[in-house]
């Protein structure tokens, strides 16, 4: 044991040395600490649906086979009609204050040279500042950090909004409690951020917005404040943020006060992370591309980082840690098997192009298998939980068919492939469970998920395989839940289950060239389009997002969710093209766009870890949404697999050539 952890760290080191591994922050393996918390529960993935035109069997009989290397004629990301309706979108920010480039470059600028002037005893008397400043009056808050600890922080406010920085920057190396000989030691390592706060406004039940908006309680002359950052920063809800304030007035937080006032307000937030750096403007704490602008070279980035943080989240003894709390700095003890085998699958379908990580791929499926495969007769199965569930079998059998060692590993996929078909009934259906929970269970809404897992599963294993088998008893699941989920998608629509049910469909219409295979992908994602926010409204990074609020139980907006849903729009973007829809291609694309945009905005890269004490552990990683910064790997996983079948589908290899 000591012996293949020690390996996985030399492994690890030499993937960064090499540089498939592009984080510049990480140098090494971590191990999982001893106080770790909870996440909240898991959120669900989406989709939608609509009818089917019936196609009859003569039409079935007449198309060939699709082959798997079918040529397509490049297709530009950003052409024409995308530009003219981003365009279109009225996607400003909407500031109180027009603070330019320069302006802000001059206000940190200050704040450095007031650090400088003070630390020298060279501090300028009565000094004078620029006028353009004047009658700017709004509130300003100065914070100081070092390797992502705050250092200093206070507030002023003048008739100058340049003097207000200036005293703020004085009332903070003037403060008792900062350590000035800190400061001195760490300047060239001191970031800077300045917050102004804009008009407050009266606190209603929909105003305040997390990582927009601040909140301030007021009792008499004594009030509470909280900038716009701290429920990002902490990751605290608006109702945790508001009990925080009261209980520091010294309030019962579940009381009303006659004479307590409560308000909110906007923010400016910008930085610069040392002397020498560049000014970031921040929104909601992360460095926002508000206008969507993707291209492959950004496309490339993305995934070099999410892979880079994939492959240092593989604990010492081999598998993916399940997910992490940047506000805390603790891993999770929660878990997911199929989770856990889509990473994996990912890390097998990678190491057939790197040998590099052929190890690592090895000693991450003995684990798993190890851990969590178990065997009845011929029925093999992975059990987690004191339960048994198809989507995990399902997924671990994607595993070891993309896997380069799939001869090595076979006798458990075969295992898992009999006791798959022993869930399967004579009408197509399957069963959630082969060992059922303790507790209740809504299956219908699981098999949401598992149902599409189960097909594209068994589908992948006979492509590797060649097992007849699978492939008709694929074809017998899939006409039912064809019948279900689309010819009936009115009573059983959730957009969970069009990511999975679009690849299943797309993988048969690929081996079989059936084309009753093709309306149901058209169906199921044109209603997906639905979903997504297309307009920016009402904050501009929400575009892209898939969210419902007519429809909650389809979950809250994720990454986790997103991602998948992109990946279907591809390929069924794919198919469009084959097709010759250009209709379908250009509402696709324009999905995709979106899509992508909100995707990559959500990934943590460098000014977005300015708060972070260990941003090694989260550069590449997909937050949840931009105002929660929990990780989960399913979030940057899934993240990868859509943006690489964006690269496969739009060629953008060749661009990048």
């Amino acid at each position: 044991m000591i012996f293949r952890k020690k390996t996985i760290k030399i492994i690890l080191a030499v993937l960064l040395v090499i540089g498939l591994i592009t984080s510049g922050l990480i140098s090494g393996c971590k191990t999982v600490p001893d106080n770790i918390g909870n996440m909240e529960n898991d959120e669900a993935i989406g989709s939608e649906p609509g009818n089917t035109e019936e196609v009859t069997e003569e039409d079935h009989e007449e198309d060939p086979t699709i082959e798997d290397e079918t040529i397509y004629t490049a297709i530009p990301l950003m052409d024409e009609d995308v530009t003219e309706y981003i365009a279109s979108l009225d996607l400003g920010l909407d500031e109180f204050l027009d603070l330019t480039p320069e302006d802000r470059e001059y206000l940190i600028g200050l704040v450095y040279d007031t650090i400088s002037s003070f630390l020298s005893n060279d501090l300028e008397e009565n000094k004078s500042y620029p006028s353009e400043y004047d009658n700017i009056k709004n509130e300003v808050h100065v914070i100081l950090r070092v390797d992502g600890k705050q250092k200093g922080w206070n507030f002023a406010t003048s008739s100058n909004l340049a003097r207000s920085v200036a005293g703020v920057v004085l009332n903070i190396l003037q403060d008792t409690k900062t350590d000035i000989d800190f400061i001195k030691q760490n300047l060239w390592d001191l970031g800077v951020e300045i917050i102004i706060k804009g008009e407050e406004k009266e606190l209603g039940d929909e105003s305040f917005e997390r990582g927009i908006h601040g909140v301030i309680i007021r009792r008499g002359n004594i009030n509470a404040i909280a900038l716009s950052t701290l429920s990002v920063e902490g990751n605290y809800s608006f109702e945790y943020i508001l009990r925080d304030l009261y209980e520091e007035l010294g309030l019962d937080p579940e009381k009303e006060y006659e004479d307590v006032e409560e308000y909110y307000f906007p923010t400016i937030h910008f930085t610069r992370t040392s002397p020498d750096g560049e000014v970031i403007n921040l929104y909601r704490c992360s460095e926002t591309e508000i206008i969507p602008d993707v291209t492959p070279e950004k496309i490339f980035e993305t995934i070099k980082l999410a892979e880079g943080w994939m492959l240092l989240n593989i604990d010492e003894d081999g598998y993916f840690n399940y997910g992490y709390s940047p506000s805390r700095g603790e891993y999770l003890t929660t878990n997911n098997m199929i989770r856990q085998f889509l990473s994996s699958r990912w890390l097998a379908d990678k190491s057939k192009s790197d040998e590099n990580l052929l190890y690592l791929h090895r000693i991450n499926l003995e684990y798993i298998l190890k851990k969590w495969y178990f065997q009845e007769g011929d029925l093999g199965y992975i059990y987690f939980g004191d339960k048994s569930k198809l989507g995990a079998m399902a997924m671990a059998i994607s595993t070891i068919a993309k896997s380069p060692l799939y001869e090595d590993y076979a006798y458990y996929a075969e295992k898992l492939a009999n006791t798959i078909l022993s869930m399967q009934h004579e009408d197509g259906s399957f069963d959630a469970w082969f060992i059922e929970p303790d507790y209740a269970y809504d299956e219908d809404s699981l098999l949401r998920f598992y149902s599409g897992e189960s097909m594209l599963g068994m589908l992948e294993l006979y492509e590797t395989s060649r097992d007849e088998r699978y492939l008709e008893a694929m074809k017998l699941s899939q006409d039912f839940y064809i019948e279900k989920y689309v010819n009936n998608i009115d009573e059983n629509y959730s957009p969970a289950l069009v990511p999975w049910q679009t690849m299943s469909l797309s993988k048969l219409y690929m081996i079989t060239g059936d084309r009753k295979y093709i309306e149901p992908i058209f169906i199921l994602n044109d209603s997906l389009i639905s979903m997504q926010n297309q307009t920016g409204e009402p904050y501009p990074d929400f575009l892209g997002r898939f969210f419902d609020p007519e429809h909650p139980e389809y979950g809250p907006p994720n990454s986790g969710s997103t991602s998948p849903y992109v990946e279907s729009l591809a390929y069924a973007f794919e198919i469009a093209m084959m097709e010759g829809d250009e209709e379908r291609m250009a509402v696709y694309k324009q999905a995709i766009i979106l899509g992508i945009q909100n995707l990559m905005n959500c990934q943590f890269k460098s000014p977005d870890m300015y708060y972070l004490t260990q941003p090694e552990r989260v550069e590449g990683a997909l937050r949840y949404r931009m105002y929660d910064n929990r990780i989960r790997i399913d979030t940057t996983q899934h993240t990868i697999d859509a943006l690489l079948k964006v690269v496969e589908v739009f060629e953008l290899e060749e661009d990048m050539q």
